[in-house]
Parts: structure tokens; C-alpha cells; sequence
């Protein structure tokens, strides 16, 4: 300086602004991962939904780059593969598949077994099933499919539809085993005592 001061010139750096960078993705990816692993959520609706959330984030980690973190964390989560339709339910019961859960409560309600010795695994949204029963319902259908039951486990996937001012809602799964009198008289049975305590259809369709 003129007056014979000195003056210390400090160089600019964007080291803070990329530390504020690195910060703002690991959030979003914590976030991604924690919601992938505990949620049955698609991913890239999780992703679209935190970006909203966090719109900084979201221009610097792309979905290109987040759906494989969210797919790792999503399957890691998930327990080893079960061998049949006993063990599967054993996995629900321990809670160990919170993702698959309706109005907040597990949609699986039990594994019976008729006097053969075959599975049936019931699933239905508890709070649907209870806002049925206080409907005057009077006929259902009753469908059966081959095409999507887990590898080596069941036989059928029973689906049963309730009808309401001619629509067809879909209420109560069943995976089978097998397709005998028997696993029918099983399955029916708890779902008349169980679920549908207060159903009395007339007309069933099959």
C-alpha cells in the first residue's frame, strides 16, 4: 500500500461450498436408503418424493446414480429366500417384513394347514376387511391363478373378490398349496371365522 501497510491477500476456494455439497447428498442418500429398506414404496416414487423434499439434493445425486444405492439397501433388507409357504410365514411373524403392511398392520394374517398337511398363507388389509364386514355384501368371486405364485412355493394364488355397487374389489389372498376340498374347506373356514365374521353372500362365483 501506498502508506507502506501490508495487506494479506487470501486466495477464494469452494471448499466450503463442496463440503455444503457432500453434506446435502449424504443426507438424501441416508434418507433413500432408510425409506428403500423399510418401505414396498417403488423406488423411483421415493426418489421423486425426497427430491421434492430436498431440491439442492436432488440436482446433484441423479436418479441414474441413486437407483442402484436404493436397490442394494432394498435388497440387502430382505431376508434369505424361504423354501416354502411355513417358513415364509414364520419370516411375518417375526416382523421381519414390515414393508408389506396396509393402513399400517401387516396384510398377513395366518398359515393354516388342512388335515393333508398343505399350507394356505392368508393375506388381507385388516382395515379393509373390517370396513367390508359392516357392508351388506352379498355375493363374491372367488378366482384362482397358476401364473403368480413364488418359485417353488404354493400351488395357486387364491384371489376373493368382494362386489359393491358392481364393482369388483379385490379383498383376500391366499397362496395354496394345493387345490383340494380339503385346503378349500381349510381356507374357508378361517376366513368365515376370522375375517368375514359378518359376511353372508348369497352368490358366490367361482
Amino acid at each position: 500500500m501506498p502508506d507502506g501497510s501490508l495487506v494479506v491477500m487470501k486466495l477464494h476456494t469452494n471448499h466450503e461450498r463442496e463440503n455444503n455439497d457432500i453434506q446435502l447428498v449424504d443426507n438424501l442418500k441416508n434418507i433413500l436408503k432408510r425409506r428403500a429398506a423399510s418401505e414396498s414404496t417403488q423406488l423411483k416414487l421415493i426418489y421423486d418424493e425426497e427430491c421434492r423434499r430436498q431440491p439442492l439434493s436432488a440436482n446433484l445425486y441423479p436418479w441414474s446414480t441413486a437407483e442402484s444405492l436404493m436397490r442394494l439397501a432394498r435388497r440387502s433388507f430382505m431376508p434369505p429366500l424361504p423354501e416354502n409357504l411355513q417358513q415364509l410365514a414364520i419370516i411375518f411373524e417375526n416382523g421381519q417384513l414390515p414393508r408389506y403392511n396396509c393402513c399400517d398392520i401387516t396384510i398377513f394374517r395366518s398359515c393354516v394347514q388342512d388335515i393333508d398337511g398343505k399350507s394356505n398363507m392368508i393375506f388381507a388389509c385388516p382395515g379393509l376387511t373390517q370396513n367390508i364386514s359392516n357392508i351388506d355384501i352379498e355375493e363374491l368371486h372367488v378366482d384362482g391363478t397358476f401364473k403368480v405364485i413364488p418359485a417353488r412355493m404354493g400351488y395357486q394364488m387364491l384371489t376373493i373378490h368382494v362386489m359393491i355397487q358392481n364393482y369388483s374389489i379385490p379383498l383376500i389372498f391366499v397362496l395354496m398349496e394345493s387345490k383340494t376340498r380339503n385346503a378349500y374347506d381349510t381356507v374357508f373356514h378361517y376366513i368365515k371365522n376370522n375375517i368375514l365374521t359378518n359376511v353372508s353372500p348369497t352368490i358366490i362365483i367361482t
